[in-house]
């Protein structure tokens, strides 16, 4: 049973950092206050294994109704732009729109940056000056009334001093934005939500499926005898299902400028969530709906017994043996703690000489077993 909730914890951990993704950062626990240049913000630091400083955060107070984020434009975005996946706005200046990559559907703020050639020289600047520095920048983001300048500066010896550059290159942007007149957001809030369902979606088809797969694998009792067969028969139905979905997602979300790295994350839960979804669902009908009368073959030298497995606790098993064609030679098999218990209490022991071995054929073709008195 341990060992079922640690693989539970590791799949919420994988989900969670997918989920939340950069919005960790945003997170203040252990943020010291600084001063700079007259402004009071935010730092804190990021430390390896060996208390090395690799990554450093700087938080600003920004207006709440701003939302917005700039990196680096990598490979990925420009596949997402090539491939009309997303629509990323444009500055207007041909260095900025190469250098950063701006994911927002603020338009006073786009219009800012379109209008002000000083502020994109800044953010220019600012990117120089790192790179001199052999720091990189990994995210300048807004959201929940604070800026965030996320920063990597594993080689860079004079941390302090870069620090106080930063926030003296980022006043000009600061000011500017404390400026910008509240826009009205219900529109860009329901078009966020909508951009949001495929992602409640493929969470909790991943949630659904991965607990549920988690649970046969070390709760239930062995009832298929060929598991891997009914799996290998599930993935059709299951990439069927899949394809259906993917295109909703598609239609659902507009052509946003993050819209490639949102289907990324849709198709990086929903794929193993709708396998894992198909084989749950085909693995229940092929057990439940199962009316055809089932093969009963006697076995003899019946006996109950437990192991324990470090991490997973007791696990109830039934051995037996048959000179039946279908049953070759003993045979082992887990049941439930409440079938074990049904059992010794009808034979009145862990033991018995006789019993019958149901074999099901199930409703799909993949045979399953049960042991009954």
């Amino acid at each position: 049973m341990l060992n079922l909730l640690l693989w539970w914890g590791l799949i919420l951990t994988f989900v969670t950092a997918l989920w939340h993704g950069s919005k960790r950062l945003a997170m203040n626990a252990g943020a010291q206050e600084c001063e700079d240049h007259g402004e009071h913000y935010l730092c804190r630091e990021e430390h390896a294994k060996g208390g090395r400083l690799i990554n450093l955060l700087l938080s600003f107070e920004i207006p709440r109704h701003l939302s917005f984020r700039l990196r680096r434009e990598g490979w990925f975005d420009a596949f997402g732009k090539a491939t009309r996946l997303a629509v990323e706005p444009q500055a207007g200046h041909s260095r900025f729109d190469e250098v950063f990559y701006i994911d927002t559907g603020d338009q006073p703020l786009i219009a800012l940056l379109q209008a002000q050639a000083d502020l994109r020289a800044t953010l220019l600047s600012l990117m120089l000056r790192l790179k001199s520095q052999s720091a990189r920048l990994l995210s300048l983001s807004g959201e929940d009334g604070k800026l965030h300048l996320y920063l990597h500066v594993a080689p860079v010896r004079h941390v302090g001093r870069l620090r106080g550059e930063c926030v003296g290159w980022l006043a000009p942007l600061l000011q500017a934005l404390r400026r910008l007149p509240a826009a009205h957001t219900g529109a860009q809030r329901s078009r966020k939500v909508k951009a949001d369902l495929p992602r409640l979606v493929s969470f909790g088809l991943f949630t659904v499926g991965a607990f549920a797969a988690a649970w046969i694998a070390f709760v239930s009792p062995e009832r298929l005898i060929d598991a891997w067969a009914l799996f290998v028969f599930s993935l059709a139905p299951g990439a069927i299902l899949f394809l259906i979905l993917l295109l909703w997602a598609v239609r659902r979300v507009d052509a946003l400028s993050n819209r490639h790295r949102g289907l990324f994350e849709w198709v990086a839960l929903a794929l193993p969530g709708m396998v894992l979804c198909s084989f749950v669902a085909v693995r229940g009908i092929n057990l439940h709906l199962d009316f055809a009368v089932p093969q009963a073959i006697p076995v003899h030298d019946v006996g109950l017994y437990t192991t324990y497995r470090r991490k997973v606790g007791t696990i109830h098993h039934v051995g037996f043996k048959s000179d039946h064609p279908a049953i070759d030679g003993g045979h082992s098999m887990v049941i439930g703690a409440s079938h074990y218990r049904r059992l010794n209490a009808t034979w009145r022991g862990t033991k018995s000489d006789k019993a019958t071995l149901l074999l099901h054929p199930g409703v799909f073709g993949f045979a399953w077993k049960e042991i009954i008195p």
